[in-house]
């Protein structure tokens, strides 16, 4: 069962295929570590590998992730985890419009809030959605990153945990495991990063994009942001 995923369930005349798990602060435990003014969210990268592990499965793809393609990729809530485990869906639905077996997926999770008759009333918050579809080549021939004319000598050595102490004054805290940059460069609107995916994470097998190193590729993008 995939840690962030969880299983799918089969659910009767339905066109939409649906994934679940039971997801809280410790399990998997890393998330504990990734919290925006001390209050532990989902990070982006997350909800990432859960649609590329969902993609993978309905695909058949196995290991060729750079044969799938995300779009329109929206953020509509934060996941605010807590100890107590919380009940997520993630939902592919097909979309009848297009000739590439193309899937709108939407990720959900269950609320439950007690009136004053303490009666529990559920509801379904939905926090991220967008399209995934599998194209017949691999990406990168279309995607390929290419160095810019940017002189490298240029480059300063950013001190990294000075870079995790400014991204915590700012709210927020890259615990143990999300602080993935090893060595950090930048120049103007240049950033160089070396990121290592922490020890104990090296032999999770069940990740298509471990969310810890795609978060450590969006923090050295940050490292060239604007203080404000």
């Amino acid at each position: 069962i995939h840690p962030l995923l969880g299983q799918r369930i089969d659910i009767a005349n339905l066109a939409s295929i649906h994934f679940e798990n039971q997801i809280n602060q410790q399990n998997p435990v890393y998330l504990q570590h990734h919290q925006v003014f001390d209050t532990v969210i989902m990070p982006f990268s997350g909800y990432v590998e859960m649609v590329l592990s969902a993609a993978s499965n309905l695909y058949q793809t196995k290991d060729e992730i750079n044969k799938l393609l995300l779009t329109d990729v929206e953020i509509h809530q934060a996941l605010i985890l807590e100890k107590k485990s919380t009940t997520v869906q993630l939902i592919l639905t097909p979309i009848s419009t297009s000739t590439k077996k193309e899937y709108k997926f939407e990720i959900f999770s269950l609320t439950q809030q007690s009136n004053n008759s303490k009666i529990k009333n559920q509801t379904w918050i939905l926090h991220a959605s967008g399209k995934i579809n599998h194209e017949a080549e691999p990406l990168e021939s279309r995607y390929q990153a290419q160095p810019g004319n940017e002189n490298f000598e240029n480059l300063n050595t950013i001190d990294v945990e000075n870079f995790y102490q400014s991204c915590e004054k700012q709210g927020i805290n890259y615990g143990k495991s999300f602080q993935a940059i090893n060595q950090l460069w930048n120049y103007e609107q240049v950033a160089l990063a070396e990121i290592v995916l922490p020890q104990e994470f090296i032999n999770s097998t069940a990740y298509k994009l471990h969310p810890i190193l795609l978060d450590a590729s969006l923090q050295v993008v940050g490292s060239v942001l604007p203080d404000n």
